[in-house]
């Protein structure tokens, strides 16, 4: 995708984007695929985001719990899928620690997703992103077809930046054959809205007078 501005009177060129306009901001300039089309986007209550804390990963606050629930697909599929969570995110989980299986006889606790209806059919655990863009996600084999209609939700860690983008959209997105060129094998994608980062915004101190040996009264805000 390519932006180009014109005059309208001459037709000439004013300005225009050099490479592929990026829907992920960390991911480097150049000759990226960007965003490709899907066949349908999924409705709002299909695809969701919960955190443990929205508070920024900083010093020595561990990665926030994050739960991806509900998950449910419209078609029957064994595409790859990706989830991208907004540029300053960034996975952060040991591959031990992802759960993506619903309560039942038998299962681990430690693999446990509440809420979910069926284990997400993926043939081993993902690892995290060791190298740029860390905020995707991606999980692309798959040893059974996901079930229309079903609940299915993963469960691990998460790093929250101090601000939310500003270059791209604050969202997490989902989508279902990522990595397919024909639409037809571009099955769907959804959106869902990132919570407000928990921290001190617009600071500010004023006072009264700036003049030696005069008392003066300083207001704090935030």
């Amino acid at each position: 995708w390519r932006l180009w501005t014109y005059v309208k009177a001459t037709g000439n060129g004013v300005d225009g984007s050099y490479e592929t306009a990026r829907v992920n901001e960390r991911v480097p300039a150049g000759p990226d695929t960007s965003w490709g089309m899907y066949r349908q986007s999924m409705a709002a209550a299909n695809f969701g985001v919960s955190f443990s804390t929205s508070r920024p990963t900083t010093g020595s606050v561990p990665p926030a719990d994050i739960t991806v629930l509900p998950i449910i697909a419209s078609f029957p599929t064994t595409q790859a899928i990706r989830v991208t969570a907004p540029a300053g995110y960034e996975w952060d989980f040991e591959q031990v620690d992802f759960r993506y299986q619903a309560p039942g006889v038998g299962v681990n606790p430690l693999n446990v997703v509440e809420g979910a209806e069926a284990d997400i059919p993926i043939s081993g655990k993902p690892a995290r992103p060791n190298s740029e863009p860390k905020n995707v996600l991606t999980m692309d084999y798959m040893q059974l077809a996901w079930t229309p209609g079903v609940k299915y939700g993963f469960a691990c860690k998460i790093r929250i930046p101090m601000v939310p983008p500003t270059g791209s959209a604050n969202q997490f997105t989902i989508e279902f054959g990522y990595n397919q060129d024909l639409e037809i094998n571009r099955l769907e994608a959804g959106t869902a809205e990132a919570p407000t980062v928990q921290r001190l915004i617009n600071g500010a101190i004023t006072y009264t007078t700036s003049i030696i040996a005069l008392a003066v009264e300083i207001t704090f805000s935030v």
